[in-house]
C-alpha cells in the first residue's frame, strides 16, 4: 500500500539511481503489498487445471507379453546336410534392436487397424490419451507453428519394407497409434512387453493381443516367404543338374556307338583276373607233374599244353584290355560326370523334400507369453499428480507476478525505500498538511498545532543539529513532490 504524499529532506543527491535487488525480504513485502493477486492467480490456474482434468476421460492399459527367442530360417546349401547348417550368431543387443524395430513398424500398426477397423471405432480417440495437459499445450502450439501433423511427416521411405508409402488418412492413424502404444524389452532378455491404452477396457485388450498375434502371422509370412525362395532356388538347381545329367548320359552312349565298345573295361578285368588265377593253378599242377613224371608222361604233356594255352590267352586279354582303355578315356570321364550328377541330384531332391515338410509346418521363434487381460483399475490421467503440480506451478507464476508489479512500481513507501532509491542518509518525514493555515501555526509555535506534526519538525532539526555530515553544511535544501506542501 503507497502513502498518497510525504515530504521528505536530504542532501547529495546522487546523479544515478542503483538497480533494486531481490531479497526474501522483497518477496515477502510483494507478496504482502499484491497478496490478491498472487492469490487469484494460484486460485485461477489450479481451478482451471481441475475442472480440465475432470472432464478427461479415464484411460486403461492393457499388457501383453511375448518372448522372441534368437532363431530363424536356415541357410540352404547344397554341400552340407541339415546337421551341419548352423544359425548365424548374432549379437544379442543387436538381435533385440531388430525385434522392438519390426513391433514398432509402420506395417505392423497398419495391420492391427485394418484388422480391428480403428477407423470407423469410436473409442480410438487418442486425443484424450496424451501425456498430460502440458503435452497437449506443447502439440497445440507446435501444430500452431509447424501446421498439421500430416503435411510436415514424411509419409513412408519406397526402400524400407518396414516404413512403405501411405496415404494421409491412413498416415494420421498410424501417427494416432504410435501415441497410445508402448513397447518396453526387459533388460538383457528377449521379452517383449505391448502396452496399449484406451478409454474403453476392451479396445485396449484388443488392440495389445492384435499387435502381438499381427506380429506372429508377419514373423510366419517372412519365414515362409524364404522358404518360398529356398524352395524356388532349389528347384532351379534340380532342373539344372537333371538336364546335364540327361546330356551326360546321351554324350556317353554316342561315344560308346562312335568307339564300338561292347564292354567296359571293368568286366575285362573281371574276365582277365579268372584267367590268370586259372594260369597260377595250372602251373601249380604242372610243377607237380614235372616232379612226379617223365618227359613223355600223357598228363605231363597235357598240363604244358593247357598252361601254353592259358598264357596265350591272357596275353590276349591284357593286350586287348591296354587296348579298350585307351579307347575307353573319354568314357570313364563321361561316367564319372554323370555318377556325380546323379549324386548331386538326389542330394537336392531330398533337400527339397524337407524344405516343403518344414514348410507345412508353422514354426515360428515367437512365444505368447502372457495374453492381455481387461484392467480393473484405470492408468491415468493422474488428476492429483496433475492439480498438485498445477498448484506448484501456479505459485511459481503469481510469486513471479508479484516480484515483477513489485519491481516496476517506483512508489516510495518506507524510509529504507527513500535511502535505498536515493542513495542519501533519510532525515525524517513529516506529515501532510492540509493547508497553509497549520504550517503558518507551527511557525507561531501555536498550542492547538498537531504534536505528530511538531515533533517531525523537531526530529528532522535533531538530526540536522548533530548529524556528523550536517556539521560544515551552509546550505540545506528543502523539497516536496508536490507544491504548497509547506517547504
Amino acid at each position: 500500500m503507497s502513502v498518497p504524499n510525504f515530504q521528505a529532506l536530504a542532501a547529495n543527491a546522487p546523479t544515478s539511481l542503483p538497480g533494486p535487488a531481490v531479497t526474501f525480504a522483497d518477496l515477502k513485502r510483494a507478496l504482502l503489498n499484491h497478496w490478491q493477486i498472487f492469490g487469484l492467480t494460484v486460485l485461477g490456474i489450479v481451478a482451471l487445471v481441475t475442472v480440465y482434468v475432470f472432464q478427461l476421460p479415464n484411460v486403461y492399459t492393457s499388457t501383453c507379453t511375448i518372448r522372441v527367442d534368437r532363431g530363424g530360417g536356415a541357410e540352404v546349401r547344397l554341400d552340407k546336410g541339415p546337421a551341419d547348417q548352423k544359425t548365424p550368431d548374432l549379437n544379442t543387443t543387436e538381435f533385440t534392436k531388430t525385434q522392438e524395430k519390426i513391433l514398432n513398424s509402420r506395417v505392423l500398426a497398419e495391420r492391427v487397424i485394418r484388422r480391428l477397423e480403428l477407423e470407423h471405432n469410436q473409442d480410438f480417440n487418442p486425443e484424450f490419451l496424451s501425456a498430460g495437459l502440458y503435452s497437449r499445450l506443447f502439440q497445440f502450439f507446435r501444430g500452431l507453428v509447424f501446421g498439421k501433423e500430416e503435411e510436415a511427416t514424411q509419409l513412408g521411405d519406397p526402400d524400407d519394407p518396414l516404413n512403405p508409402p501411405l496415404s494421409p488418412k491412413l498416415e494420421g492413424l498410424i501417427y494416432e497409434y504410435y501415441r497410445i502404444l508402448d513397447i518396453t524389452v526387459a533388460r538383457q532378455t528377449q521379452i517383449f512387453e505391448i502396452r496399449v491404452k484406451s478409454v474403453s477396457r476392451q479396445l485396449s485388450v484388443r488392440m495389445a493381443n492384435a499387435h502381438a498375434e499381427e506380429f506372429i502371422a508377419l514373423s510366419l509370412e517372412q519365414r515362409f516367404g524364404q522358404a518360398s525362395k529356398n524352395a524356388e532356388f532349389l528347384q532351379k538347381e534340380a532342373d539344372k543338374v537333371k538336364a546335364r545329367l540327361a546330356d551326360s548320359e546321351e554324350k556317353l552312349q554316342k561315344y560308346r556307338e562312335e568307339t564300338s565298345l561292347s564292354t567296359t573295361p571293368d568286366s575285362e578285368q573281371k574276365v582277365l583276373e579268372d584267367l590268370r588265377s586259372q594260369l597260377a593253378k595250372s602251373r601249380s599242377e604242372l610243377a607237380q607233374f614235372e616232379e612226379r613224371y617223365l618227359e613223355k608222361h600223357p598228363k605231363l604233356m597235357g598240363a604244358r599244353s593247357t598252361t601254353a594255352k592259358l598264357e596265350k590267352e591272357v596275353k590276349e586279354r591284357e593286350d586287348a584290355l591296354m587296348a579298350l582303355r585307351s579307347k575307353t578315356v573319354g568314357y570313364d570321364a563321361l561316367n564319372r560326370q554323370i555318377e556325380a550328377d546323379r549324386v548331386l541330384f538326389k542330394n537336392v531332391l531330398e533337400k527339397l523334400k524337407e524344405l516343403n515338410v518344414q514348410s507345412a509346418v508353422a514354426n515360428t521363434n515367437i512365444t505368447l507369453v502372457d495374453k492381455a487381460k481387461i484392467a480393473k483399475q484405470k492408468s491415468g490421467p493422474k488428476r492429483t499428480q496433475m492439480i498438485a503440480l498445477s498448484l506448484i506451478v501456479s505459485t511459481g507464476l503469481g510469486a513471479a507476478l508479484c516480484i515483477f508489479l513489485e519491481l516496476t512500481n517506483q512508489t516510495l513507501r518506507t524510509p529504507e525505500d527513500i535511502a535505498a532509491t536515493l542513495a542519501v542518509p533519510f532525515l525524517g518525514y513529516i506529515p501532510h498538511c492540509k493547508s497553509q493555515s497549520a504550517a503558518l501555526k507551527l511557525l507561531a509555535k501555536d498550542q492547538e498545532v498537531d504534536r505528530a506534526l511538531m515533533e517531525s519538525y523537531r526530529t528532522i532539526q535533531a538530526v540536522l543539529r548533530y548529524q556528523p555530515e550536517s556539521a560544515d553544511a551552509r546550505v540545506i535544501l528543502i523539497t516536496s513532490a508536490c507544491p504548497d506542501e509547506g517547504k
